[in-house]
């Protein structure tokens, strides 16, 4: 549902006047950052590497980057011409990837185990 349907929605239920206040447009961001939090904190995960724990937000995001590094993966191996290309891309997503979805912030050494987990946990979510 996008931020204007629920906008329309809002004001439609009797209880805000669709006049843009600045009252009405405050309540309706805070509202509106409330479902963000919520969907953000919708499902998380503990993994385990290298006998340290981490946390992983399963959110839309973390989904999005998943699905953008399994889909540089595939596209590394079948072109190797744009493989420079596509390397910096893979380590640029796997930064997004580890920075916006993992707490404790991951040391270098479990990276690629980190990287490991949040792709099979992707892979088992999308088979649902």
């Amino acid at each position: 549902m996008s931020t204007d349907s629920i906008y329309k929605r809002l004001c439609s239920s009797g209880n805000f006047v669709e006049n843009n206040s600045i009252d009405t447009m405050i309540v309706i961001e805070t509202f509106l950052n409330t479902l963000i939090r919520v969907d953000l904190m919708a499902e998380e995960k503990n993994i385990t590497v290298n006998n340290r724990q981490y946390t992983i937000a399963l959110n839309d995001q973390t989904q999005l980057n998943a699905m953008k590094l399994r889909r540089l993966y595939q596209q590394s191996y079948s072109d190797m011409d744009s493989f420079d290309e596509v390397s910096s891309e893979i380590s640029n997503t796997i930064n997004n990837l580890l920075k916006k979805s993992v707490t404790p912030d991951v040391l270098e050494e479990d990276m690629d185990g980190a990287v490991q987990q949040i792709l099979k946990m992707y892979e088992k979510k999308t088979k649902k």
